[in-house]
Order: structure tokens, then C-alpha cells, then sequence
């Protein structure tokens, strides 16, 4: 499938890319990965490849369908399963701490952030020094961010001509390093850090650290050519080593769990030249993975494509049931089988949640913006591989 000379040939294997990274995040928050949290890196990394592209199609639209278009399919994809859980935790909220009268400070501070949570702006109370911790919404962080790349990058893209997209985006990943030390510095240095987290958390949640993962996605997608010789694999490899070796030499120590990439990008400035390299590694794997260049057995597994298909629902479910069968009596003391407890139950709420309640949403996008798309070139791409994260 080819897209103004840009090759994309979209699989199913991006599907497994999304569950993979989910695992990698599920694991983090279990305190078994401590550089889980990198999966988020391979989110924002597919939706710059997988978004930018269907961007510049849709610029042959005028202005107004050009935004209806992309914001109807992405708030009709995004918006009900979010709001829908932010509804249910409210109602369960409601009972729990006004009819019932039992105070739980987890759910007083989810009403109190939640006009954070329904504007997707979580990320920044995350970032303020009044931050509490809430494991019903703390993971809301890194949807905020892709809701706010969501509102900038379609009008960046339309705006640039599309000869000057790739030189722009170029310019975007070199700025990345940049963004991220100067974020360092507002919050070390300078007054500032009297109201905002400490500089490592503050530079992991804002949405300008991590703009050069969506640039990298959306530049290796606009990639003509690519060689074959040239292995993901082998990038991903280097990159854990160069993260190792680095730990070890200033610690004289490492942790394999860390994958060399200690949990916020702490220690010799990681969080500057830390999430490049990751981004990068990413954007190589998605890139080779979407022209079937790189063989990865378990990407095939159906299982593993269809969890994939419902990350989404994954990720937003995950946490608030290591909560349950963390901190209630639904804990089973064995560690395995209270991990499959909450593994099962993540999957099982996902499933109904897509089945049950997404897909008619997602039916809805082809009823309401079918007659638009279906003018653009490939329209397979736009109806069939949008981001479901």
C-alpha cells in the first residue's frame, strides 16, 4: 500500500507492537520492569508513523473538512471508553464516599482532578509539585499528551507544505534533546521549581519531552526508501547495550530490569539523549515491521494481534485493577496468581469494553465520515490503522 510514493505496507504485526508495548507498561506498574515504562516511548512513536501520513492525504480536503474529518474518527475512537470509565469511577465515587460515608482519599482526589481528567490536562497537574498519586487516574498522563499532539500536529501538518514536512520533522527530533534539557533547567535552576515536580517526573509527563518520538514516527513512515540490510533488532540491541554500559560505568552496578534506561530516565542525563535513542530504536522496529522486513515470530500470533486491537481498553483498565487486587480483599497472597488475577481481569474488562461498547462506536466512524475519506487515495489506511492508543 503506497501513499503519495511513501511506503506503508500495514499488518497486523502493529497490532502486536501495541500489546508488546502494553506489556511493557503492565509490568512497569507491577514493579517487575523497571524500564517498562519505555513501552509508552513505542505509543507515541506509532502515532506520529501511523498519523502523519493519513494527515497529509487528508490535506487535499478544504480546512473544515480536513479537522472535521480527523477529529470526528479520533474523538469517536478516544472519547467514549475514556469518558465512560471516568463516568463509572464518578458514580462509584458518589456512593462510595456520599450515600455509603466511607472517606477514601483515592477517590477525594479523583473529584478533585477531575476537571484535569475530562480535559485531557492530567499531565499537567502531574507535573505540578501538588501532585498526589492515584491509581485510578495516575496513567492518564500519557493519554493527555497524545490528546494534545492530537490538537497541534494536525494544524503543523497543514500549515507546512507537504515538500517541507520531512525537513520540518527533522528539525522537530533534533529540538527534542533540547526541550527536554531546558525543561531540566526551568525545574533546577530557576523559581520555578517551587511549583513543579522534580525534574525528572516533570520532563517525563509534559507534552514537549516527548514531541520528538511523534516527529521520528511520522519521519521514518515518510521514508522512501529504506534498507533492508539495516536491523531493528540489532538497533534495539545497541541501544539496551549503550543503556547498560553507561549504568555500569557510573554506578559501577546495573540491574537487568532496568534495561539500562532506570525508571524516568534518572541519572547522567538520560532524560536527554535517554528517550532519542529509545524513540529511534522504536521508530527503526515499526518502520521494518510495517514493510515486513523484519521477522518476529511471536508479532504473528493472532492472540497477540487481537490483545493488541484492544491496548486501549488495556491500558486504561490495567491500573485501577492492580489497585483492586493490590490493596483489597480480592488480594490473593500468591504473587503468580494474583498477577494472572489482574492480568485476566484487565483483559476480560477490555474485551467486553471493545465488543460491547467500542465497536459501535468505531462503526459509526465509517456512517459519519465514510463519504469524506472515501475521496482520499488508499482510504484502507485511514479506515483500518488508525491509532488505537
Amino acid at each position: 500500500m503506497i501513499i503519495r510514493n511513501y511506503p506503508i505496507f500495514m499488518n497486523k504485526n502493529l497490532d502486536s507492537i501495541r500489546f508488546y508495548a502494553f506489556l511493557g507498561v503492565f509490568l512497569y506498574h507491577l514493579k517487575f520492569l523497571d524500564g517498562g515504562y519505555l513501552g509508552v516511548q513505542a505509543f507515541f512513536v506509532l502515532s506520529g508513523f501511523l498519523l502523519t501520513p493519513n494527515l497529509i492525504e487528508l490535506k487535499q480536503f478544504d480546512f473544515r473538512q480536513f479537522l472535521s474529518t480527523f477529529y470526528g474518527r479520533r474523538a469517536l475512537r478516544i472519547f467514549p471508553v475514556y469518558y465512560a470509565y471516568l463516568f463509572g469511577v464518578g458514580l462509584v465515587g458518589i456512593i462510595y464516599l456520599y450515600w455509603l460515608k466511607h472517606p477514601l482519599s483515592t477517590l477525594t482526589n479523583f473529584f478533585e482532578t477531575l476537571p484535569t481528567t475530562l480535559t485531557y490536562t492530567y499531565n499537567f497537574y502531574h507535573a505540578s509539585a501538588k501532585y498526589e498519586h492515584n491509581p485510578l487516574t495516575n496513567h492518564f498522563w500519557s493519554l493527555a499528551v497524545e490528546e494534545q499532539f492530537y490538537l497541534i500536529w494536525p494544524l503543523i501538518i497543514w500549515v507546512t507544505k507537504t515538500k517541507n514536512i520531512r525537513r520540518f520533522l527533522i528539525v522537530v527530533v533534533a529540538f527534542g534533546p533540547i526541550f527536554r534539557l531546558g525543561t531540566y533547567c526551568l525545574s533546577r535552576f530557576t523559581s520555578a521549581k517551587l511549583w513543579l515536580a522534580f525534574p525528572e517526573l516533570l520532563i517525563y509527563v509534559v507534552p514537549w519531552s516527548h514531541i520528538d518520538a511523534f516527529a521520528l514516527g511520522g519521519l521514518f513512515a515518510l521514508t522512501k526508501s529504506f534498507p533492508k540490510s539495516l536491523s531493528a533488532k540489532f538497533m534495539l540491541l545497541a541501544t539496551l547495550l549503550v543503556g547498560f554500559v553507561i549504568e555500569l560505568l557510573a554506578k559501577k552496578t546495573t540491574s537487568w530490569n532496568t534495561l539500562g534506561y532506570p525508571s524516568l530516565m534518572s541519572g547522567n542525563y538520560r532524560f536527554v539523549w535517554g528517550y532519542s535513542l529509545v524513540n529511534l530504536s522504536f521508530a527503526l522496529l515499526i518502520k521494518k515491521i510495517s514493510l515486513n522486513l523484519e521477522n518476529i515470530p511471536t508479532l504473528n500470533w493472532p492472540v497477540v494481534q487481537y490483545l493488541g486491537k484492544i491496548s486501549y481498553g488495556l491500558y486504561i483498565f490495567h491500573f485501577p485493577c492492580i489497585y483492586l487486587f493490590s490493596s483489597s480483599r480480592l488480594k490473593i497472597d500468591n504473587p503468580f496468581l494474583n498477577t494472572l488475577a489482574i492480568f485476566s481481569t484487565s483483559v476480560l474488562l477490555s474485551i467486553i469494553s471493545y465488543e460491547a461498547f467500542e465497536k459501535h462506536f468505531l462503526k459509526l466512524k465509517d456512517v459519519w465520515f465514510q463519504k469524506s475519506v472515501s475521496k482520499v487515495q488508499n482510504q484502507d489506511l485511514i479506515l483500518d490503522h488508525e491509532p488505537t492508543y
